[in-house]
């Protein structure tokens, strides 16, 4: 699997500017041969507290959500993007996976940190399927507890998606407190994942909001961390991207579709032979335009081609029955 993790500036509520910013990564995803693209925790929206500013969240069919989707049918990279979610009157801390312009699935953040009390807490465990790989979601503060990243292995994942927004204490005015904010993530965020990929024998690829936004600073990181402890990273706290690789084929190999059946029905055979039904069989388009059989609808051959096109017949179309 190749992924493009990308440590991204999310300014709060500019959904345009987001949006933007995601299709711009799945197109370079989709230039360097990545099959999907990670964004941080809250990537779509920017950290939004819902208690201040409900209205910045989004449902999950919001128009923004539906053209993020429409870029990974687009771009042909799936996606994996954090928004605030609006679920009736609840909100939640949700990622989301996008592929071929749908929506592949959504984890609900389960362990919430400092700070995220207008949040309520998912329940399901994040994991997904891409091709024929399977891989698994944690967000942020769920790096300092253990269920969520053993969830996703027993659940058969072979990578750990580590997706956060941890704001800065303080804001950041020069490089020495930038890189003082970095340091203190280095130490957090990717000594976490060190931790869950030693444990648990998976690789843990993470990415993290990066640089100044309206109220709130980010320490921006992209890095993969193997269970043997080796990093690749981004140098510093600066928004930018990082492709890496890890052992899960994402490739499906071919499955030949076929029906069979065989009814063996005595008390139906003699109501058939009551009708004149001497045999049944399946036919193929091409027997049946051989064939001087008359078929129902009039044109069944025809019928067949047409759908096997995409061309379905309307509700009120005549087909000749």
């Amino acid at each position: 699997m190749r992924i493009l993790l990308a440590a991204l500036n999310a300014p709060k509520g500019d959904l345009d500017g987001n949006l933007a910013s995601h299709a711009a990564m799945l197109e370079q995803a989709r230039v360097q041969g990545c099959q999907v693209a990670v964004f941080p925790e809250l990537s779509l929206t920017g950290s939004v507290d819902p208690r201040r500013h409900p209205e910045r969240a989004l449902t999950v069919d919001a128009e923004p959500v539906g053209a993020l989707l429409e870029a990974t049918s687009r771009t042909g990279v799936a996606a994996v993007f954090g928004i605030a979610e609006r679920a009736g009157p609840l909100f939640h801390i949700a990622q989301l996976y996008g592929h071929d312009g749908r929506l592949g699935g959504v984890y609900r953040k389960r362990h919430l940190g400092e700070g995220e009390e207008g949040y309520q807490p998912g329940h399901d465990t994040g994991v997904f399927q891409l091709g024929a790989a399977r891989f698994g979601v944690a967000l942020c503060a769920e790096g300092g507890v253990d269920f969520p990243w053993s969830d996703a292995v027993a659940g058969g994942a072979s990578v750990v998606l580590f997706c956060s927004a941890p704001g800065l204490y303080g804001r950041r005015t020069d490089e020495r407190g930038w890189r003082d904010g970095h340091a203190w993530w280095l130490s957090r965020g990717l000594g976490d994942a060190a931790r869950h990929a030693r444990r648990l024998g998976v690789p843990v690829a993470m990415t993290t909001q990066a640089g100044a936004t309206e109220d709130e600073d980010f320490p921006g990181l992209a890095a993969l961390v193997s269970p043997d402890g080796q990093v690749a990273r981004l140098p510093d706290w600066r928004p930018g991207s990082l492709v890496v690789e890890v052992a899960a084929d994402v490739t499906v190999h071919p499955v030949r579709e076929a029906v069979r059946c065989l009814l063996v029905d005595p008390a139906h055979v003699s109501s058939l032979a009551a009708e004149s039904i001497a045999e049944l069989r399946w036919w193929s388009a091409d027997e049946l335009r051989a064939s001087a059989a008359v078929a129902t609808p009039r044109d069944l051959p025809g019928l067949l081609d047409r759908v096997a096109r995409g061309d379905l017949p309307g509700p009120d179309e005549d087909l000749g029955v």
